[in-house]
């Protein structure tokens, strides 16, 4: 599944690719408002011009979404909205900075 968007600095119009849909439950509304934060605060906040969203069984009852960018991470500055929703809805969430990329994880239940 690819989502189509438009980057008003880069004008790229396929910045975001959803792979595992497949694989995994119809995204519930809970995964649909994570994937996009992720994707949202890797192009407001890290200035990322490309990211990527797979999500992928995670066991009987969850699914581990991760959202990789080209952009800096950074947990720094007082929480914001973004990071008090993967608190709530998600089992577990980390933030790396991995070679040059950012990966954002989170394990979010089914249903």
């Amino acid at each position: 599944m690819r989502l189509r968007f438009s980057d008003r600095r880069t004008g790229n119009r396929e910045a975001l690719k959803i792979e595992g849909c497949g694989a995994t439950p119809t995204l519930s509304r809970r995964r649909c408002e994570l994937a996009a934060e992720g994707c949202w605060n890797a192009i407001r906040h890290a200035n990322a011009a490309t990211v990527e969203v797979r999500l992928e069984p995670a066991g009987g009852r969850a699914v581990l979404l991760t959202v990789v960018n080209d952009g800096p991470a950074s947990l720094a500055g007082e929480p914001g909205i973004g990071r008090r929703m993967f608190e709530e809805m998600t089992l577990a969430w980390d933030l790396q900075r991995e070679a040059d990329r950012t990966v954002l994880t989170a394990v979010v239940p089914v249903g």
